[in-house]
């Protein structure tokens, strides 16, 4: 029983504070006017990221900034190591400097045409994604084992370019 006095005692209150404040006037300077709520960009989480034309020599000075990105690079084959390996020159000496290759590893997935001796010294335009990996890992992307000259070379360079294709360029 003195619960149910005490509720209504609290209601009479509370009701009387509500009426007593809807009787003052109200002052313009205390409203507050909703924020302004920016709509968010349109954003495809679907859409492929871009993909970025970059030199060999860029690659080359700081793979970790390319680390994980998928670029598309044109350039000279420099050497090949076999059917899905082989090495980009930088076309312009000035840009790319001495002995700045950057290895190119085909997965088995990709479909990839095999690159042999015909494709030295020849412009490709191969797209792929930068990858600074161990040797186990990039094997286990790739889906095939690395003989031992290709492991070392690719521990040498320290990027590899996953290629997902490879276009000779006409010149």
């Amino acid at each position: 029983m003195m619960k149910t006095a005490t509720r209504s005692a609290l209601a009479f209150a509370l009701a009387l504070s509500v009426t007593a404040c809807a009787d003052e006037p109200v002052d313009d300077a205390e409203l507050v006017e909703d924020p302004v709520v920016e709509p968010m960009a349109d954003v495809d989480i679907a859409e492929p990221a871009m993909q970025d034309e970059v030199n060999v020599a860029d690659i080359v000075a700081d793979p970790a900034m390319f680390a994980g990105r998928t670029v598309t690079v044109i350039a000279d084959v420099e050497e090949v190591y076999g059917p899905k390996a082989f090495a980009l020159d930088e076309d312009d000496a000035l840009e790319g400097g001495i002995d700045n290759d950057l290895m190119v590893i085909g997965d088995d997935v990709a479909g990839l045409t095999e690159i042999d001796d015909q494709w030295l010294d020849n412009q490709v335009q191969v797209t792929g994604t930068v990858q600074t990996w161990t040797i186990v890992d990039m094997e286990r992307e790739v889906g095939w084992d690395l003989d031992p000259a290709l492991e070392a070379e690719v521990e040498e360079r320290g990027a590899v370019l996953i290629a997902s294709s490879v276009e000779r360029v006409e010149t």
